[in-house]
């Protein structure tokens, strides 16, 4: 079995305390926050201004050892920078999916449905591919409701720590790569249509088969950010188990949702950044988002093998292979260094919400919510 991949290749153990940073505000867990977790999801509901939190896991010094979630919250008002913000824990109704972290969720707002697929339930084993909707998921016009899907077509196959989107336009889910937790990793591309449940059934296509030539090598822990109106997405770094390396490699795909004009591996392109400039240093577990107003990705924090990052990067040009990357220093106090923490943004505001991830803390485990006000800046 595979080692949870935080503990194997950092070392580092986790505590707990609250940080907000917005421009820059600091306050303390109350008694209802979440468990510290990394490997978690989030999405975030514009109609609510609530940030949902989905699973993940935890672990300290102390026994037990390790625990898995599949426990939901809201963070209400997220995008605010009062310090006094509040967590609000969450009762669905229906049969929960199993704990899980190394999944992924995407979030349709027009029906406030947030779909989740895949996962691992103990950091490497069992792993799935199941797939499950949170009805309602805001909570604002009924009960949240989990509803396991049962897509047509061959399902992908079980996988953590791969990475999704969603087009809303086409309600499609967009897959790409993760681990077995047997040390194999994928870098095949699938595509979930109807995946919120709605409009018909939900049936999986294999877009871009494992392992095809001129496409990005098998990895996990890597990042991407999904241009909706041009149906791109920008791939950057992961782990690669094979060879027990980090990347820093750069792709685009075209067509994310497999809709577009060009076919299968032909969508790819890369590695992009052909002016030769600076590359962000590898790294795994990194997040990133993308915005629509500047055409540019923005990439916070990950782990270079030896450090705990929270730098920010970003990449302009960012659908074409003119695309490149600068380092940007926002102004405030930095976040502590994470990685494998999740991170959504409000295109509406200009921020960046972070929650949780592994942190280097002497020892300690931490877990913590920052917004970047102004995120887009480049």
């Amino acid at each position: 079995m595979k080692k949870n991949m935080s503990i194997s290749r950092s070392g580092f153990a986790l505590g707990i305390s609250l940080l907000l940073l917005g421009s820059i505000c600091s306050a303390q867990w109350s008694s209802r926050g979440p468990a510290p977790r990394l490997g978690h999801s989030a999405v975030l509901d514009t109609a609510t201004n609530k940030m949902i939190i989905f699973g993940g896991y935890t672990f300290t010094p102390d026994s037990p050892s390790a625990a898995h979630f599949n426990d939901v919250w809201y963070l209400t008002t997220a995008t605010s920078t009062n310090p006094n913000e509040t967590w609000q824990q969450v009762t669905p109704s229906g049969t929960s999916p199993s704990p899980r972290g190394g999944h992924t969720a995407v979030y349709d707002s027009a029906n406030s449905r947030m779909i989740v697929f895949g996962g691992s339930g103990g950091f490497a084993d069992p792993v799935y591919n199941d797939v499950w909707v949170l009805e309602n998921a805001n909570g604002k016009d009924g009960t949240p409701t989990w509803v396991e899907l049962s897509p047509a077509g061959t399902a992908p196959s079980a996988r953590f720590y791969h990475v999704a989107a969603y087009n809303p336009n086409s309600n499609r889910m967009i897959v790409f790569g993760g681990d077995n937790g047997d040390g194999i990793d994928f870098s095949d591309v699938w595509i979930l249509e109807n995946a919120n449940g709605l409009g018909g059934t939900p049936t999986w296509v294999n877009f871009i088969p494992n392992d095809s030539t001129g496409c990005p090598s098998p990895r996990n822990l890597t990042t991407i950010a999904y241009d909706v109106a041009d149906n791109v997405i920008t791939l950057f770094g992961g782990f690669a188990t094979a060879t027990e390396s980090l990347l820093n490699d750069t792709w685009v795909l075209f067509g994310a949702d497999g809709t577009g004009s060009c076919s299968n591996v032909d969508c790819f392109s890369g590695p992009a950044n052909p002016q030769n400039v600076t590359q962000p240093p590898a790294r795994e577990g990194q997040s990133s988002f993308y915005d629509a107003k500047t055409k540019t990705v923005h990439m916070f924090g990950g782990y270079d093998g030896t450090n705990i990052l929270n730098d920010y990067w970003v990449l302009t040009g960012a659908n074409n292979l003119s695309a490149a990357w600068k380092q940007v220093s926002p102004t405030g106090t930095a976040p502590l260094p994470r990685f494998n923490h999740t991170s959504v943004y409000d295109s509406s505001n200009y921020r960046m919400i972070i929650f949780g991830g592994e942190i280097a803390t002497n020892g300690l485990v931490t877990d913590t919510v920052n917004i970047l006000s102004d995120a887009n800046t480049q």
